[in-house]
């Protein structure tokens, strides 16, 4: 055969190779793909409403963070949103070391029709291969992004934003408010919750039942993330079921407590619900006098509501969780039952700030769990704002 005819034959077989996909991809990469560390987290911080997978996601036992945003260009325009490689670090060679570099395209995923669950296509090898894997993934806990990237599981924990606003970082179908959590009343008209659920908002309402009130702010500690709201138009026979206070500085490890509120009102229903636990510590992180840490188990909603004991007052406003994220980097364990709640000595302190009263506790004999529900449950509030 001739070298121009064997010439031929091989352009031939190369370019039919690469019609039928046998050959190296072009690296196309979206302009994202180029940005820095810094840059990922600056375009983070701009983003006036950030949907609940994006940000950046750092890989369990892996070097690997991953930055998922919207995607607004033409490129891979049938998935919503890309995930592309914002850091890897170097590592020597090994059977279980991915081969990526940064810029890389790691997921594109579509939302479905179940909230924090996305599917899409995975590309965990490097560029030059052009093997796809079907990626399932959800989100639990707000912090943790769990699934299957092909046949191998994936877990990441979210590393940025380190805030968990809901009104900073909505899910997909954001309701007509952008935050809740929970508030209760302590008499003419005003509710206690933490000021992290309203701040910043210009418009806050507290929902019981069927009824909605108005409300503005009174008073605030930043300190220990409290807020005072004023309830419009509250009827008198709400304002005759307000919660009393009672000393936390009598509590001790191992007494039973309570909290009635609204966890993840869009997934659970917009139902007051009810939960049990005892006092762990009565110091918080890294021993904080201010803080009891408890046992009960409370998610995103729960935050402002009311820390019960077992004689119906109030000895705390339950605040936060210890961070999964960082438990979970850290440790590779996923904490249990360890949340935390102002005490109430503080929330006394801001209500005497601010000219009002509390009512003092008039219980003296311990209340069965189902008691302590029906004596405060009508003094508990749904609060949204915007």
């Amino acid at each position: 055969m001739s070298t121009v005819i064997k010439s031929t034959v091989h352009l031939f077989v190369v370019a039919f190779l690469f019609s039928c996909g046998g050959g190296p991809p072009v690296k196309q990469r979206p302009a994202n793909s180029y940005l820095s560390m810094n840059e990922w987290k600056e375009k983070y911080d701009t983003t006036n409403q950030l949907a609940e997978i994006e940000g950046i996601w750092a890989i369990v036992n892996s070097t690997i963070e991953i930055a998922i945003y919207r995607n607004q260009s033409e490129m891979y325009s049938d998935y919503q949103y890309i995930g592309i490689v914002a850091s890897v670090t170097e590592l020597p060679d090994g059977p279980d070391i991915e081969k990526v570099d940064e810029g890389h395209v790691y997921f594109m995923l579509n939302p479905t029709a179940v909230e924090g669950y996305y599917k899409g296509i995975s590309r965990r090898k490097p560029w030059y291969s052009v093997k796809t894997e079907i990626a399932s993934l959800s989100i639990r806990d707000d912090n943790f992004l769990t699934g299957k990237a092909g046949d191998a599981d994936f877990l990441a924990v979210r590393s940025y934003p380190v805030e968990t606003n809901k009104r900073r970082r909505g899910s997909d179908t954001t309701g007509a408010y952008a935050a809740t959590g929970t508030g209760f009343l302590i008499g003419d008209g005003w509710i206690i919750t933490n000021l992290h659920v309203i701040e910043g908002a210009q418009d806050i309402v507290a929902q019981n039942e069927n009824d909605t009130y108005a409300c503005s702010l009174v008073g605030r500690d930043i300190n220990n993330d409290l807020a005072i709201l004023k309830a419009e138009g509250l009827p008198d026979s709400l304002n005759n079921v307000a919660l009393s206070i009672d000393a936390s500085t009598q509590l001790q490890p191992g007494e039973e407590v309570f909290t009635i509120g609204y966890p993840l009102v869009e997934e659970m229903g917009e139902r007051k619900k009810f939960t049990a636990g005892t006092v762990s510590s009565t110091t918080g992180i890294k021993d904080d006098p201010t803080m009891l840490q408890v046992s009960l188990q409370i998610q995103p909603g729960n935050s402002g509501g009311p820390l019960i004991n077992s004689m119906g007052s109030v000895v705390g406003v339950v605040t936060s969780t210890i961070n999964p994220a960082l438990i979970i980097a850290k440790h590779q364990t996923l904490p249990q039952g360890v949340n935390y709640a102002v005490k109430s000595i503080y929330l006394k302190s801001l209500v005497d700030t601010f000219g009002g009263e509390v009512l003092e506790p008039t219980v003296n004999k311990r209340l069965t769990p189902s008691e302590v529900y029906e004596r405060s449950r009508f003094a508990v509030f749904l609060i949204k704002a915007n």
